[in-house]
C-alpha cells in the first residue's frame, strides 16, 4: 500500500513538474529561514549570558544633561569601583576596564597593532573567560604581566608555550605572559585580545583624572554577592554619589547648570533602561528583563568626558 501511494505522489509529481518544483523551492526557503531565524535568536539572546555570574553582574552608569537633553552613558569615575568594594559588604567584586590600541610584538620580528584593554585585577575573577593556560586568579596583579587570547599568542610564539615569554608593547615597555584565554565567542560585547594591568595606566601617566570624581571616563563592573537584597543594595548605593560630590562642591566655583550625577545598572546580556533616558536596543539582547536605574543626589555641572 505504502508503494502505492509513494508511486502516485511521484507521478503526480512528475506531471506537474513546474508547480512541484516551485512548491519544493519554497518549503526549503522556508525551513531554512526559519532555522537561520531561530539560531540568530538564539545567538543574540545569549549575548553575556554564558558568564558564571550573569545574574549578578552589573554595569555602572552615569545620568546627566547632554547637549540640553536627558541622557545616560555607561561610563562613572574611575574612583567607583575602589570605593564599592572598600565600603559595600555586598560587593563581590569591582572592576574597571578602558580599550586601548598598542603595537605588540615579540623579540623577534613580529609585529601587530590590535586591540587591547588595560583591566583591574579582579577583572577575570567577575567575568569568567575560558582560561587555557595561567591562572585567571593572579594574572593581573603585578605590574609587568599581560594576558593574551589565544590566537595573538600562536601569532607571536607559533606553537611554544607562550607563559613566561616577553611581550613588547608600544616598542617601549615588556610584559611577562601570565595567562592565555580562549579566543572569546561572538556572543560577547567584548573585544579585547589582549589585557594590561590598570597600574600600567597609572605609569605611562593615563590617569590623570583618576582622583576625582568630576570626571565620568572609565567603565565599571560590579558583581554583588549571591542573594544580597537589590533593593536593599539600590537605597546603600545611591548615597555614594551624594557624600562624594558634596566635599567636590566646596571646590566647585564654575558651576554652569543644575546637574543629575547617578548610578545606574544593567544586567550583562540585558536590556539597557536608565529611567527611559536609554535607546531601547534593537536585537535580540533586548529580550532579558531590564534593571532600573538607581538614585541619586543633584550636584554641580562637571564635565564627564561622555565621549572619552
Amino acid at each position: 500500500m505504502l508503494k502505492n501511494f509513494f508511486l502516485v505522489t511521484v507521478r503526480n509529481l512528475w506531471r506537474n513538474k513546474s508547480f512541484a518544483f516551485i512548491n519544493i523551492i519554497g518549503l526549503a526557503i522556508g525551513m531554512a529561514s526559519a532555522l537561520l531565524i531561530g539560531l540568530w535568536v538564539q545567538h543574540e539572546a545569549s549575548y553575556d549570558r554564558w558568564f558564571a555570574k550573569s545574574d549578578r553582574i552589573y554595569q555602572l552608569y552615569t545620568r546627566g544633561e547632554y547637549n540640553g537633553k536627558p541622557d545616560a552613558w555607561p561610563r562613572v569615575t574611575s574612583l567607583m569601583a575602589g570605593e564599592l568594594k572598600k565600603d559595600f559588604g555586598e560587593v563581590e567584586g569591582a572592576a574597571r576596564i578602558r580599550t586601548v590600541y598598542f603595537l605588540v610584538s615579540n623579540t623577534g620580528e613580529k609585529h601587530f597593532n590590535l586591540q587591547g584593554a588595560f583591566a583591574d585585577t579582579s577583572f577575570l575573577d567577575i567575568f569568567s573567560f575560558p582560561v587555557l593556560k595561567g591562572d585567571a586568579r593572579t594574572a593581573l596583579n603585578g605590574d609587568q604581566g599581560i594576558v593574551l587570547t589565544e590566537h595573538v599568542a600562536r601569532n607571536l610564539f607559533g606553537d611554544a608555550d607562550p607563559i613566561g615569554q616577553t611581550v613588547r608593547i608600544d616598542s617601549t615597555s615588556n610584559f611577562k605572559v601570565t595567562a592565555v584565554l580562549k579566543d572569546l565567542p561572538g556572543n560577547t560585547e567584548f573585544t579585547f585580545q589582549y589585557l594590561l594591568p590598570w597600574s600600567y595606566l597609572h605609569r605611562i601617566g593615563w590617569d590623570n583624572n583618576g582622583g576625582s570624581w568630576k570626571f565620568t571616563d572609565v567603565e565599571t563592573y560590579v558583581a554583588l554577592k549571591p542573594g544580597t537584597s537589590q533593593a536593599a543594595f539600590d537605597y546603600k548605593v545611591s548615597h555614594i554619589v551624594q557624600q562624594a560630590l558634596e566635599v567636590d562642591l566646596v571646590l566647585a566655583r564654575d558651576a554652569e547648570r543644575p546637574r543629575d550625577l547617578a548610578l545606574a545598572r544593567r544586567l550583562i546580556g540585558g536590556r539597557d533602561e536608565v529611567e527611559d533616558l536609554l535607546p531601547r536596543r534593537q536585537s535580540g539582547r533586548a529580550l532579558a528583563s531590564h534593571m532600573s536605574a538607581l538614585n541619586a543626589a543633584s550636584a554641580a555641572g562637571y564635565p564627564s568626558n561622555r565621549d572619552g
